[in-house]
């Protein structure tokens, strides 16, 4: 969204997807082949979640625009629901290259699943933050200021449903149901941190929704601690 928005790429534009790719020490491999060629387009690396391209477009974005469109997005601070019990992102003491490409994928930023969900509505509903809320409003909807465009949100909307209809979430829809054409999402999937290290055999793997996608309404988000 944050590369869409700015005019980095588009979802045709084609990116390098080698076997793995360096970051720091470790070498970063994709569970899933984006695509048969060895450029894949930003669209097959997002519908088949490949980390080692999602690398590769964070460094067009840069680490001041990561920053900038996450904070933006609220997951530098607490959202407020007024509960006492709110949970504060974990931010890098030092951001470097380094975090700037493994949060691209999913690691060295920790989140609740609030802020995956407050964030995740922005992406999908035309750009604009939520007000949330444990208090059911008067008012179906109440938008804050715009993050993104409604441009680029309609393109996240299409990339969201194919994740579903084609990606790494095809196999949750049966293709003799009508869900499949409805709903659109986005798969995680994160090594366990045991002892300061990450586990080889355990993980945590979620799922959010959003339906209809088209024109979105509703938002789930689904986590699985050690899946068997």
């Amino acid at each position: 969204a944050i590369g869409i928005e700015e005019k980095k790429f588009t979802t045709k534009t084609l990116y390098d997807v080698p076997d793995y790719i360096k970051i720091g020490n470790d070498r970063v491999k994709d569970v899933h082949r984006p695509c048969e060629e060895e450029k894949c387009s930003v669209e097959d690396i997002f519908v088949y979640s490949s980390n080692v391209g999602t690398v590769q477009m964070i460094r067009d974005i840069g680490t001041n625009l990561q920053q900038s469109y996450l904070e933006e997005l609220g997951l530098f601070n607490q959202v407020n629901i007024k509960l006492p019990e709110l949970a504060s992102p974990l931010l890098p003491e030092i951001w470097r290259t380094v975090n700037t490409e493994s949060i691209s994928y999913g690691y060295g930023l920790s989140i609740s699943p609030l802020h995956l969900v407050y964030a995740t509505a922005t992406v999908l509903n035309g750009g604009y933050l939520l007000k949330p809320s444990i208090i059911k409003k008067d008012k179906e909807y109440d938008f804050g200021r715009k993050v993104l465009s409604e441009e680029t949100s309609e393109i996240m909307r299409y990339l969201f449903s194919k994740v579903v209809s084609e990606g790494t979430a095809k196999r949750a829809f049966s293709e003799h149901t009508e869900f499949k054409y409805i709903v659109g999402g986005k798969t995680g999937t994160s090594k366990k941190l045991e002892n300061g290290n990450y586990s080889e055999n355990k993980v945590i793997t979620s799922f959010i929704g959003a339906f209809p996608i088209n024109s979105p309404k509703y938002l789930a988000f689904i986590l699985f601690d050690e899946p068997r």
